[in-house]
């Protein structure tokens, strides 16, 4: 039997064909599902099934996806839109895939850039897949700095194990730690009431705070809509006497922010912020908490710190914490009904 050498070649480099066969194999996949610990649904396995096969799926005529004249593609907000593409979420596991079958993050057409100093900012957000493919781009005799807070590790996808871990998936050996242990960017009342948020999964030394400021503000309103008709009458004399301010509103689900934007609108400068696009400039910025993870804002409003929006759980807690810790000089709780017993006593 002939065996052909290019053939025998592209199968070997193609691990986006690897991934979709493992994506769309339900019974490896109800297998990883039996060892998730509850992790992944049933529900998710189908999902990401259904999903990896309208990557797959081509147009109905000539195998291409067609553009309009604007240049976007003719599936753009149908459910064909994900035809012909990839998540950039599997970019780190194709790089696996290579590493395993070649021995080495390269192909014919190159290999992965190398960097003699890497810096990781955010770590513990970051999945052991993607954690191994920035260790394939330190430098043989380089080094990497690599920082985060596991106080604030908020993505539901992601089991966060220990910096140990962190640096094992990096292949990182002779490394020295420092905690900081200051908090420069919030004031005191903020950093209270943040410690005082994680409870047992804080340091066991609260941070120390470089300045002081004024107390958290915490508000009783009778139901969002009455939040809303509040905020508007602070924001718009807020953002008279401080143009210049950056004011975030940060709710707990997107459902909710964008309820909060319909209502306020008709105030300038507002913004609603679903896909991380901050545009940095002063104004009040409308969005949930997933999206502000690395950011500080002038002044941060939570509107919905209730029982149901944040209850006693341990993720729940660090979601919290990441929001209030966005506040340089004040930060402005409202919740109606119970509210979260996350929260400080009066």
């Amino acid at each position: 039997q002939k065996i052909s050498f290019k053939d025998e070649t592209e199968r070997l480099y193609d691990v986006l064909g690897d991934l979709h066969n493992i994506f769309s194999s339900k019974d490896l996949l109800l297998e990883i599902l039996k060892h998730s610990e509850g992790h992944i649904t049933e529900h998710m396995v189908q999902s990401t099934i259904m999903h990896t096969a309208q990557q797959l799926r081509m147009s109905d005529d000539d195998g291409g996806v067609s553009t309009t004249l604007d240049g976007r593609s003719a599936d753009e907000g149908t459910p064909f839109e994900a035809r012909g593409t990839v998540d950039e979420e599997d970019f780190a596991l194709l790089l696996y895939l290579l590493k395993r079958k070649t021995g080495e993050i390269a192909t014919t057409r190159g290999s992965i850039k190398r960097y003699h100093h890497l810096v990781l900012d955010e770590a513990q957000e970051l999945a052991p897949f993607e954690l191994m493919a920035f260790a394939g781009a330190i430098h043989p005799n380089g080094n990497a700095t690599v920082a985060g807070d596991s106080a604030q590790q908020v993505d539901a996808s992601i089991s966060f194990a220990g910096w140990g871990n962190v640096l094992k998936y990096l292949n990182l050996e002779d490394v020295s730690a420092n905690e900081l242990t200051v908090s420069y960017r919030s004031p005191g009342a903020i950093v209270d009431f943040s410690h005082h948020v994680l409870g047992e999964f804080g340091p066991p030394t609260k941070p120390i705070a470089k300045k002081m400021g004024a107390p958290v503000k915490t508000s009783v309103i009778q139901h969002r809509a009455h939040g809303s008709m509040i905020l508007y009458d602070t924001l718009k004399d807020l953002s008279f006497r401080e143009p210049k301010a950056s004011i975030a509103i940060i709710c707990s689900e997107m459902k909710t922010a964008r309820e909060f934007y319909n209502e306020l609108s008709e105030l300038s400068n507002v913004r609603l912020i679903e896909d991380s696009e901050f545009s940095f400039k002063p104004g009040i910025d409308i969005t949930n908490v997933e999206q502000i993870r690395g950011l500080e804002f002038d002044y941060v409003i939570l509107p919905d710190v209730d029982k149901m929006n944040y209850p006693d759980l341990p993720r729940v807690r660090r979601r919290l914490h990441l929001a209030a810790t966005r506040a340089i000089h004040q930060l402005w709780v409202l919740y109606a009904g119970e509210k979260s017993p996350l929260l400080p006593d009066s």
